[in-house]
C-alpha cells in the first residue's frame, strides 16, 4: 500500500489523481495548500461556510500541502497556472513525463529572467510591403512567393519549419495561430 495523508486518513495517490483533476484550476489547487486544519475536521459540507472561512489559516493542514509541495504533477498545474501557460498539444505532452515538462518550464522561465537567448538566427527580409509574425509564425511575401517560417524553441520542442507558397499575388496577408488559419488577400483591380 502506498503513502497516506494522515490527517486526511486517505492515500496520496488518490489526493494527487483528485487535485490533479483538469476541472480544478491551478488557483484551486493552491486554496488547497491553505485549507484550515478546523475546516477538515470534523468534515464538513457545508460550501458556504467553507468559501467565507477566513484563509491563511495559522493551522494549515500540513498533510495536505505536502502532498501539493511534494507532487510534481501537481507542482507543475501550479506552476504553469501561475505563468499563464497551458501544457500544449495533449498527444505530445502526454509522452513527455512530467517531471521533464517541469524541466523545461523552469528553464524556460529561468532563461526568460536573466534574457537568455537559447538559439539566434538572422533573416534578411524582403523589401516589404508584407511581413507578419504572429506567435512563433513568421510570414514573409518576396515578389509571388509567400515563406512561412516557424521560429524553433527549445523548451517546446519546436524544431524550425520552413514552407515556401509559389505564384502567389497578394496585397495582403492575416494570421491567426491560435485557429490555425492564413488568410491571403488578393484585391482585383477595378473594371
Amino acid at each position: 500500500m502506498g503513502q497516506r495523508c494522515a490527517s486526511l486518513n486517505l492515500p496520496v495517490e488518490l489526493l494527487e489523481h483528485v487535485l490533479g483533476q483538469p476541472e480544478l484550476s491551478f488557483r484551486e489547487v493552491l486554496r488547497c495548500k491553505m485549507v484550515c486544519v478546523h475546516l477538515l475536521w470534523p468534515p464538513t459540507f457545508n460550501t458556504e461556510a467553507v468559501a467565507n472561512a477566513p484563509l491563511p489559516c495559522p493551522q494549515v493542514n500540513r498533510g495536505l500541502k505536502g502532498v501539493i509541495d511534494r507532487s510534481i504533477s501537481l507542482r507543475y498545474k501550479v506552476e504553469l497556472g501561475a505563468r499563464g501557460m497551458v501544457d500544449g498539444t495533449p498527444g505530445v505532452q502526454a509522452r513527455t513525463p512530467t517531471v521533464h515538462r517541469m524541466k523545461r518550464l523552469e528553464a524556460s522561465q529561468e532563461a526568460w529572467d536573466r534574457f537568455k537567448w537559447t538559439s539566434q538566427r538572422t533573416l534578411t527580409f524582403p523589401s516589404w510591403p508584407i511581413s507578419l509574425l504572429d506567435g512563433d509564425l513568421l510570414a514573409m511575401l518576396e515578389g509571388e512567393d509567400l515563406r512561412l517560417l516557424r521560429t524553433p524553441s527549445k523548451f517546446r520542442d519546436l524544431e524550425e519549419d520552413e514552407k515556401v507558397l509559389h505564384g502567389l499575388t497578394l496585397d495582403d496577408l492575416y494570421i491567426d495561430k491560435a485557429s490555425n488559419l492564413l488568410v491571403a488577400i488578393r484585391r482585383d483591380p477595378p473594371e
